[in-house]
This record gives structure tokens, C-alpha cells and sequence, in this order.
């Protein structure tokens, strides 16, 4: 009975659906745990059978119901928030339909998908690849490259490889299955404006915040009419606007007195607060205030406030949300590690060196991914982590260090072949910039006594906002 309850997709996918199917957890918690206590007194049992019996009852594989059931139960512990749940019963029944069904059925391209999504919020980004690439050759042979789940696969895809810091990969896959898209699909499809969304990632992260922005709306907008306000892609799209908005407010230059908070804030700012807002309390009504996506919504919005000036109020949502999303995923997952340099920018402002110069470092370690982006250790946000620990360094006075950490950076972007993204020509300015002023420099302290006093602590605030 429990089982019906809990379709699987695409079926089941309006918002009121989704608050359905949260109210389910704690049945569907009591299910697991009773079947638990039955597979414990299955083992004791083992303990005084005959050896034929218990090689017999060992090697019984999972039957079809029980499969069906953990796929449906997956489903709402990922929209729950309960990642590694979802994915120790995903990874069953995937092995179930590999082996009774073959890589070919369309059901196996599904729970790959479905499990590579998983990955992907568990930082197994590399393991999510390897699925969606078997997935995609599954599909491009059995459906042929323009059926839409084909075209799902790709924009998948897309995703994984942008979370890779492979930008130029993401834009193509993106770009390419959205055209198709655009063409085979209906105008007011889901996947389509799914996939603009992940375009908007790719866009944001070459920093052309206008073409973001763009699409961003477009996924709001569209998502909202297929799904609903409140489902969670919705809210997902709307996060990812509301980031957008929060770049080109610090990227375009434009001024913002700490002094006067929201009410006169730039338009761009006032946006990225009012969605991350209703993204904030959408999630904390519908999912709680501890779950993982509410608790990254929290440390959105401090990110926001740590803009408005509202910084002892942005360090204190940082910490608080940091500490809960530490005890659910760990201190290696990415969304840990994205979270750290932001607090390191809050503390910077603040004239907090040292608290901040000890967060990027624990960033940028190599190795600190426990299952990283890339095979070769950095993402990109810890190459991001350099960059503000950079300008950390600039800001106290270090200047050799920060000098040292740019060109480290500038080679770690060269060695990944990103000299022709944006971010190479910011960081190459910055160390001309910076190896000058140390040639007009006789020591750091010069520099360090220079930074002291209202005036120039106004002068250091304005120029964080450059890195």
C-alpha cells in the first residue's frame, strides 16, 4: 500500500505531489526498520541451519517487488534530503537491473540516472559520470540522439562536467541538447527549462552574469507553470537566479554602502534577497530547518546579508548551517567546502586575517575532497578558495603571500587548460597588479601601515569586492 503511494518518475512530479510524499518519511523509516529487525532474525537464524541451507538462503537474490520497492523509497529519501539513503538503495537496485534486465532496458537507464543524481549531491561526482556515460551510449544506440531521454542523458551530463570545472564540455553538451530540445519537445516541457537552468550554471561560471540571468528567468518562470512555485526545481532555479543576481551586484563594479542595508541597496541585490528569501522559507516549511537543501539556503542568504553588511549576522547563519551540514554529510562533501571560503570573505571584511587565512587553508588542501571533481584533486571552487585567500593575504599586508598564491593558482588553471576562461585573464591582471605594488613597496609593513585607519579600512572594503 505504501508502495503506490510513492509513484515512480516521471509520474508524480507536481508540487502537490512532492508535499504528499514528505509526509510519508516517518512510515516509510518504521517499513525499513521492521524489514531490518526481520533481516537480523533472518541472520541469527542462519547461525543453526545446515551449511546447505544457509549457502541456499544467502545466495537468494532480490526479487522484483522488493526492487520496485527500494526505487520508490529512494525517490522520496533524495527529495527528503537523505542522500546516502537514497543511494545505498539505488546502488540495489541498480545491481538488480543490470543483472536481470541488461545495461539495454530502459529501466536500467533510468536507475542509472537516477543514481548518478545521487552521486552527484554526495560529491561522487566522477562515479556519476561513469553511469551517465553508460547511459548515454545506451540511449544514443536504443533511442538515437535526438529522443528526449537521450537529450535528458546529455544535459545531465552537462551538469557533472560543469561540476568538474570541464566548462567548455558542460557548454556544449548544454547547448547542444537544449536546440534539440527546443525543437522535438513541447514549448512548455520541463526538461527544457531544466536545461536552461544548468545553461545559467555554465554561463555564471564564465562570468557573463546578463546571459545567465536570462536564462535563469526563463527556468523560473517556465518551472513554475509545469511544476509549481514551491516544488524543488522550482527552488532550485530560483537559487540559482538569486546567485546570479548576487555576482553581477559585486562583478559590475557597482558601489554598496554597508551603512544603509536593504532598503537602498542596488536592484541586482535587493533580487538575489528576495529569492533566496522565499527559497529559504519555502524549504523550511516544507522540508525543516536541518535538512541539507534548507541548510544551504541559509548559507545563500548569508552569503547575501554578508553584501548588505549584515556581517555578524551572515557569520553567525555560516556557522550555524555549517555546523549541522557537517554532522549530515561530512567534513569532505563539496557543499562543505563551498560554503568555508565564503565565510572566509565574511571574516576578511570583518579585518579577521588569521581566522580567515585558517579557513582557506583548510580549503585548499589538496586531498580535503574526499571524492572530488576531478581525478587530479582540485575543483573549482577550491581554485576559487585560492583566489579570495589571495586577496586575504593583499589585505593584511602579506603581499609576497598573496603574489605566491596566484601564481601557484595561474599554474594550476594553466595545467587543467583553462587559459582562455575568464578567470585566467582576472588572475593574470591581479598578480601584474600586485607585483607592481610590491616593486613600489620596500616591505610588507610599509603596506600593513598603510591599511590602518577609518579611511583606509573603507578603502580595503571596496577593494575586496574586485576578488
Amino acid at each position: 500500500m505504501l508502495n503506490q503511494c510513492i509513484p515512480l518518475p516521471p509520474l508524480g512530479g507536481e508540487e502537490s505531489d512532492v508535499a504528499f510524499r514528505r509526509q510519508l518519511l516517518p512510515h516509510v523509516d518504521a517499513v525499513r526498520k521492521f524489514q531490518q529487525e526481520i533481516q537480523l532474525g533472518l541472520a541469527e537464524n542462519l547461525k543453526v541451519r545446515t551449511l546447505s541451507s544457509v549457502l541456499l538462503l544467502r545466495q537468494r537474490p532480490m526479487y522484483r517487488a522488493r526492487a520496485q520497492q527500494y526505487a520508490r523509497f529512494s525517490r522520496l529519501y533524495f527529495e527528503c534530503g537523505r542522500f546516502q539513503d537514497a543511494a545505498d538503495l539505488q546502488e540495489h537496485v541498480k545491481d538488480y537491473a543490470v543483472s536481470m534486465l541488461g545495461l539495454d532496458d530502459k529501466r536500467t537507464t533510468l536507475i542509472l540516472l537516477a543514481l548518478s543524481g545521487t552521486y552527484v549531491t554526495l560529491t561522487r561526482v566522477n562515479d556519476a559520470i561513469v553511469l551517465q556515460k553508460q547511459a548515454l551510449q545506451t540511449c544514443e544506440y536504443a533511442l538515437g540522439p535526438e529522443h528526449p531521454r537521450t537529450l535528458k542523458v546529455m544535459d545531465m551530463l552537462g551538469k557533472c562536467e560543469c561540476l568538474r570545472g570541464r566548462f567548455k564540455e558542460a557548454l556544449k553538451l548544454h547547448e547542444d541538447a537544449l536546440a534539440v530540445m527546443q525543437r522535438v519537445l513541447p514549448a512548455n516541457h520541463q526538461d527544457i527549462f531544466l536545461a536552461m537552468d544548468n545553461l545559467g550554471v555554465v554561463w555564471h561560471r564564465y562570468f557573463k552574469y546578463e546571459k545567465a540571468e536570462h536564462l535563469h528567468t526563463q527556468a523560473v518562470i517556465g518551472l513554475t507553470k509545469a511544476l509549481g512555485e514551491d516544488h524543488p526545481d522550482t527552488l532550485i532555479a530560483k537559487e540559482n537566479l538569486a546567485l546570479t543576481c548576487l555576482e553581477m551586484t559585486l562583478n559590475f563594479g557597482q558601489e554598496i554602502d554597508h551603512e544603509r542595508g536593504l532598503e537602498k541597496a542596488t536592484d541586482s541585490l535587493q533580487k538575489a534577497y528576495t529569492l533566496e528569501l522565499e527559497v529559504f522559507e519555502t524549504r523550511r516549511r516544507n522540508m525543516g530547518k536541518e535538512n541539507n537543501w534548507t541548510l544551504w539556503a541559509i548559507s545563500n542568504l548569508a552569503r547575501i546579508k554578508s553584501s548588505l553588511g549584515s556581517l555578524d549576522e551572515a557569520e553567525a547563519d555560516m556557522r550555524a548551517a555549517l555546523e549541522i551540514e557537517i554532522r549530515n554529510l561530512g567534513e569532505t562533501h563539496f557543499g562543505i567546502l563551498f560554503g568555508k571560503p565564503h565565510l572566509g570573505r565574511v571574516l576578511t571584511t570583518e579585518g579577521r586575517y588569521k581566522e580567515a587565512e585558517d579557513i582557506f587553508q583548510d580549503v585548499i588542501v589538496k586531498g580535503s575532497y574526499d571524492k572530488g571533481s576531478r581525478a587530479e584533486g582540485e575543483t573549482p571552487d577550491q581554485l576559487l578558495a585560492v583566489w579570495y585567500y589571495a586577496g586575504c593575504c593583499q589585505l593584511s599586508g602579506k603581499l609576497d603571500k598573496a603574489i605566491e598564491l596566484l601564481q601557484g593558482l595561474r599554474e594550476d588553471l594553466q595545467k587543467i587548460g583553462a587559459t582562455k576562461h575568464p578567470f585566467w585573464d582576472r588572475v593574470r591582471v591581479k598578480l601584474e597588479e600586485l607585483q607592481s605594488e610590491g616593486r613600489h613597496s620596500n616591505t610588507e609593513e610599509v603596506v600593513a601601515e598603510d591599511m590602518r585607519g577609518p579611511i583606509a579600512e573603507k578603502r580595503k572594503l571596496a577593494k575586496y569586492t574586485t576578488w
